[in-house]
Parts: C-alpha cells; sequence; structure tokens
C-alpha cells in the first residue's frame, strides 16, 4: 500500500475524504492527516507518506509553502493540489513546483479514482526502476570487489599484469587503499567440535562478506586468494603503536564473533606495518606460513583431544553467564590440571581460555544492552560478573567504548 497524507484546515473534509473514499481498493492508505502546512511537514518527517494530497488556503503555512518546501527537501512526494481556486497564479505556481495534479473542488469520485489509478501506475513503475537500479549498483560494488581482489592477490604472488597493468594502483587508492602505511591479516578457518563443516569456499566467502561488511575506524579490503585463504589488507592513518594494538584488538573480537556464529577457530595472523606494495609477497609468505602453523593436528593421536576440547566448549557455552565459571574450575569439572586445558584448549580453537569466555560475555552483554530497561549492574550479572565496574573495565577494553556509549549507539 502506498501512503497517502490529507492536508485540509476543515476537519469535517478531512475526515470525509480519509473515510468516504475507498483508497485500500485503490492501493492507497491514509497515513495521517493535518490541518495545516506545518503540521504536514512534522506528519511527513515522521511517516514519510508517498502522496500529499493537499488545500491551498491554510493558515500558518499554506498549501503553496507546502508544495515548495516538498519540491526543495521531498522531490519524491507527489503532491496533488485540490483547490477551489481557478487561478492561473496557482497554477504557475503548481507547475514550477512540479506537482502532480491540479484539481479543483468539487471533484467526483470516478474523478479520484482514474487520477489515483493513474498514480498508483506511476508509483509502480517508479518503484520498478528503483529496485532495477539497485541492483545494477549491487552488481557493479561486486564487480568492482572482484577486481580488487584480482588485483591484491596478484601483488601477493609480486606481479600486477594483463588488464591490471595500467591504473590499478591510482584505482586501488580511489577505494580508500594507501600502501605506503597499511598491514596484512590472514585468516584460516578450523572448524571445532560439532561447528559447521560445509564447503570451506563457501564458508570462507561467508567469513570475507562479515569481514568487509563490519564496522571499522580503517579502510579495508578482505579477499580470498589463491591458496584459499582469506587475506584482509587495511589500510592504516598513522601506524602507531597504539593503532597498531587497535586493530589488533579489532581482529581478536572478529575471531570471537565468528566463531560463536559459524563454531569454527579462526586462526589469524597479522603483519607489521607494510610501507610498499612491493614488500607485500613477503610479508604474505611470512604470515601466512605463521598462520598455517596454527593449524591444529587433526591426526588419530590429537583426536582424545579434540573430543575433550569439544566438551568444554560445550560446558563453557553452557555455564559462561556464571561468575564461577574460571580454568580451575573447569580442570575440576573436567579432572584435569588447569595447564593442561589451557594449553589444549589454544592448540584445538585457537582462543586462550579467558579469551574464549570473555568474547561470549561480552557477546551477550551487547544483545543485553539494547534492552533499555536492564540496568548495567544487572547486564553484568547476567554475563557473569559479580562486581559491575570491572564488567566495564573489560567492556571497554574488548570493545573501545563503555557499555553506555555502546547503547547510545545501538538505540
Amino acid at each position: 500500500m502506498y501512503q497517502l497524507l490529507i492536508v485540509d484546515d476543515e476537519e469535517d473534509i478531512r475526515r470525509g475524504m480519509a473515510r468516504g473514499i475507498p483508497w485500500n481498493e485503490w492501493g492507497f492508505e491514509v497515513a495521517g492527516q493535518a490541518e495545516n502546512g506545518e503540521e504536514a511537514v512534522r506528519i511527513i518527517g515522521e511517516k514519510h507518506p508517498d502522496v500529499v494530497l493537499s488545500d491551498i488556503r491554510m493558515p500558518k503555512m499554506d498549501g503553496i509553502e507546502l508544495m515548495q518546501y516538498l519540491h526543495e527537501n521531498n522531490p519524491e512526494i507527489k503532491i496533488i493540489i485540490l483547490s477551489g481556486y481557478n487561478d492561473v497564479e496557482y497554477l504557475n505556481m503548481a507547475i514550477r513546483n512540479q506537482v502532480t495534479e491540479y484539481l479543483l473542488k468539487p471533484t467526483d469520485i470516478d474523478e479520484f479514482e482514474t487520477l489515483f489509478h493513474r498514480l498508483k501506475e506511476k508509483l509502480d513503475e517508479e518503484g520498478i526502476r528503483r529496485r532495477e537500479l539497485e541492483s545494477l549498483k549491487v552488481s557493479a560494488m561486486q564487480n568492482k570487489e572482484l577486481s580488487y581482489a584480482r588485483v591484491l592477490s596478484n601483488l601477493l604472488d609480486g606481479y600486477v599484469g594483463g588488464e591490471e597493468e595500467y591504473g590499478w594502483k591510482e584505482e586501488m587508492e580511489d577505494a580508500g587503499m594507501n600502501f605506503d602505511c597499511c598491514m596484512m591479516a590472514v585468516l584460516d578457518a578450523q572448524p571445532v567440535g560439532n561447528g559447521e563443516r560445509d564447503d570451506h569456499y563457501q564458508l570462507k566467502q561467508r567469513i570475507i562478506r562479515y569481514c568487509n561488511s563490519r564496522e571499522m575506524v580503517w579502510e579495508k579490503h578482505f579477499f580470498l586468494n589463491r591458496d584459499r585463504k582469506v587475506v584482509g589488507i587495511i589500510t592504516l592513518k598513522d601506524g602507531s603503536d597504539g593503532e597498531l594494538e587497535a586493530i589488533g584488538r579489532c581482529i581478536k573480537e572478529i575471531q570471537g564473533e565468528i566463531g560463536d556464529i559459524y563454531g569454527l577457530a579462526l586462526l589469524a595472523g597479522l603483519s607489521g606495518l607494510c610501507s610498499s606494495e612491493e614488500k607485500l609477497p613477503e610479508i604474505y609468505g611470512n604470515t601466512g606460513k605463521h598462520v598455517s602453523s596454527m593449524a591444529p593436528d587433526l591426526s588419530a593421536g590429537q583426536k582424545k583431544t579434540g573430543m575433550l576440547v569439544t566438551s568444554i566448549r560445550e560446558y563453557l557455552d553452557r555455564e559462561y553467564c556464571s561468575n564461577l565459571v574460571s580454568l580451575e574450575a573447569t580442570a575440576e569439572q573436567f579432572r584435569k590440571n588447569p595447564a593442561y586445558i589451557s594449553k589444549v584448549f589454544k592448540k584445538e580453537t585457537g582462543f586462550n581460555f579467558s579469551d574464549y569466555i570473555t568474547q561470549k560475555r561480552m557477546a551477550h552483554s551487547k544483545l543485553l544492552l539494547r534492552d533499555m530497561s536492564l540496568k548495567i549492574y544487572e547486564i553484568a550479572e547476567m554475563t557473569g560478573y559479580a562486581d559491575a565496574s570491572n564488567f566495564i573495565k573489560v567492556f571497554k577494553k574488548h570493545c573501545g567504548m563503555s557499555p553506555n556509549e555502546y547503547r547510545g549507539l545501538h538505540n
């Protein structure tokens, strides 16, 4: 249904038009009524109607001023003027402000029906064109991403040739990439326990989409390299130690989030500062080897350990909201040495034991913060923190902002 706003200073006329005309049968719905232009502007800001049906002469802000406002601020809204004055000046004003239709009172129901059927067809056609344009934009963006991935993959192999030989650097700079001050993240996925084990290519494409869509303060491009590793080139602002540490924390958060979503250990390696595209192959070689060395050994001798870690993960996934959960308590639960639990958990999942619990708690707390009825200390208790100040400290360290700041951004 298209949304219609009726504007007239006479209440009986407004109500009569809203109730006495079969708008729904014509594909429209009355979204609101206003007695003057000022009230109409307020309702337009709240409800964003598709069509405004307005009288001319009204107090405070008349129909002429209203159509001028819409022409300047909401040109997509269709305007129908319903006037009792066959005035050439009014008609000229309507033409200048691209009014869809200028009707003279009295208007019979058949004339209204013909007009609104024609208007619905026009809105339908515009909607189709808009969707086609959006589809073209998405396709163009996908083609650009493929082009960027091809160029970056060639750079990691030490060359740029073929179609990319000309202008590739300018193209990448236009996309926000600066190879004079960047760093590289190399990611690889290892399913854990009963986690998802579907086609690795599809899984890594999901990881790429997740990383590229995730909000970061740095320009970044993640892509799948020829050796099936996910690679991210991240453009830095100043290359300071603080910035490198912040990116490290961000990649660690991504590890935890993807682990929660897809049930896998995301192995990650982060390079140091890169100051030239010529250094990318060497940096990728070193960082990629580091990530490969982190992959868990799934030989027969390791399967028993893998089963233990799967059980520990399931236990932690159930109990992480309890403030009694700790490495020592978990070791006691499974009758193992705490140091052994810590070592095998890290080896099998890629996560430090405490980091895994913290990531689970932070993910849960972010969901709870969207509920404005919950106090911060209540959220702390619900996510395993007996002390609210400790919760706030941990949240700020991992999320880069306080719980209240996060709540303000997401509500």
